[in-house]
């Protein structure tokens, strides 16, 4: 009953107790925050929110389908879905475990006006998964301060969310920056130089240097350094590896110089994460 209240269900009604198993749930005023279990193999039928939300992976993951594009959410990835937007969910054979936190559609008016609003997108690492492991913290450890500080992460999510959109033609402008995303997706773990990756994408270094800022509101290395940071913390979440494996496993050079990255991009250290993922 919980998830019918949480999602308005299109075209098709599915069946009672399907829906996932909520473990820890709060509303803050207008504000709902969850955390829920879904068993494998879960098929979610086609269906939309009435408000937007963000939703991070914890354990497990899915594939969601929406119209002619998939996106496959797997442990770490955050998932901002517009309100009203129809999509399929379809869970993996381990099942899933996801926070999420429902944002009222008046929220949107506070740090955004006219078209410059959030838009449905996938973030991997960076400051939102640092505000979202917060709210998950929040949900788990609940006090009489929580209320006012999920409040407060909930608002610079949608802020970031928000100032992270690239205008539409600036985006067709510049078609080479998606080659660039790929190729530090696959290749973060290495050494790369900022003129090896302009070499590689036929462009100049300044011209890549400037035109990435302002699309991702970082520099190269700062994007770097999230996908590092996204990999470890999926390796932690994985019993066996020590925390100098990981490090190094993840182009880090040593475990001191991981464990400052990693505390500043997710506000634990690698320890504290691993013992959050396992409680």
């Amino acid at each position: 009953m919980a998830w019918r209240r949480y999602c308005t269900i299109m075209h098709s009604q599915l069946p009672t107790g399907l829906h996932g198993r909520i473990t820890h749930h709060r509303r803050v005023g207008p504000l709902a925050l969850s955390e829920i279990a879904y068993p494998a193999g879960l098929v979610l039928a086609r269906h939309a929110h009435q408000h937007g939300y963000f939703c991070l992976v914890l354990r497990g993951g899915y594939t969601e389908t929406c119209r002619s594009s998939t996106t496959h959410c797997k442990p770490m990835t955050i998932l901002y879905r517009a309100a009203g937007e129809p999509h399929v969910d379809h869970f993996h054979d381990s099942g899933g475990q996801c926070a999420v936190v429902e944002i009222p559609n008046t929220w949107l008016t506070l740090v955004s006006h006219g078209p410059r609003k959030p838009e449905t997108a996938e973030y991997q690492g960076g400051p939102i998964l640092r505000l979202a492991l917060g709210l998950g913290k929040e949900l788990r450890n609940w006090d009489d301060a929580s209320c006012l500080a999920v409040q407060g992460l909930a608002l610079e999510m949608l802020a970031e969310a928000a100032r992270g959109r690239a205008p539409a033609a600036e985006r067709r402008r510049t078609p080479w920056l998606e080659r660039c995303r790929a190729l530090l997706h696959a290749r973060f773990r290495e050494r790369l130089s900022l003129e090896e990756v302009a070499r590689e994408l036929d462009v100049h270094p300044g011209h890549l240097v400037r035109t990435f800022r302002r699309q991702h509101r970082c520099t190269v290395g700062e994007y770097v350094r999230r996908l590092r940071v996204d990999y470890a913390c999926r390796r932690l979440a994985a019993p066996g590896a020590s925390i100098l494996e990981v490090a190094l496993d993840a182009g880090f050079c040593d475990q001191s110089q991981f464990c400052k990255t990693f505390k500043r991009h997710t506000g634990l250290t690698p320890t504290a994460f691993r013992l959050m993922h396992a409680r």
